[in-house]
């Protein structure tokens, strides 16, 4: 029997599951923290307005920016781990654009959003572990200061989202390691100034990397 697991253990390093090296193994510490620096990429765009806008030329684009990271979480076992991710809130401008052109500052926004999802971990190595996962947001609009003149308010709505994700972890010890992950957010919200209400998607992509705790 010790013989036919030995042999077991051969095939599968045969296709690629690494030994371990260095005293680095599967990790056992089932809580972890990821640190680190995100970009936030926004894909925006008007959904609608009340009352439109008189030219399909008109948009609406929030500016990119970057933050701190903070996610925390649990595997449940060596495949299936969930998380929770909040970010230091970053301030943006809100743009109405024509042909793709800025065209009148809204103001800016300062926002920031709470991510709950779960994860499939592909343990290709002891070391190395990429992912997917998929989970919902819900966005929080903390302060806005508009553009005055000429608008006088500037409202922006919470809201919840759709996110799915991608990304890997690499353990460099027991306990530290690094994490590379992408996050797509699926939201829409409503945003109001004297005259107007605009339904707007932001749908960001939300690049970040840092360092990975296991405790």
């Amino acid at each position: 029997m010790k013989k036919l697991f030995a042999a077991a253990l051969l095939c599968c390093a045969s296709v690629g599951i690494a030994k371990a090296e260095d005293g680095v193994v599967m990790p056992e510490n089932m809580w972890f923290v990821h640190v680190g620096a995100a970009g936030v990429l926004f894909n925006s765009g008007l959904n609608s307005a009340t009352p439109a806008f008189s030219s399909a030329a008109f948009d609406v684009k929030a500016t990119d920016n970057f933050t701190g990271l903070l996610e925390v979480g649990r595997y449940l076992n060596d495949n299936i781990s969930f998380t929770v991710a909040a970010g230091l809130p970053p301030t943006d401008d809100l743009w109405i654009t024509v042909n793709g052109n800025n065209a009148s500052r809204v103001g800016a926004v300062t926002y920031g959003s709470v991510i709950a999802a779960a994860q499939y971990h592909f343990n290709l190595s002891p070391q190395f572990r990429p992912y997917v996962g998929i989970g919902a947001s819900y966005n929080i609009t903390f302060s806005t200061q508009p553009n005055n003149p000429p608008y006088t308010s500037l409202s922006v709505a919470n809201g919840f989202g759709a996110v799915l994700q991608a990304g890997a972890e690499m353990d460099m010890t027991k306990n530290v390691g690094v994490f590379v992950d992408v996050k797509k957010m699926f939201a829409s919200t409503t945003v109001t100034v004297p005259g107007r209400v605009v339904d707007a998607h932001m749908n960001p992509w939300i690049i970040s990397a840092g360092l990975n705790f296991r405790f």
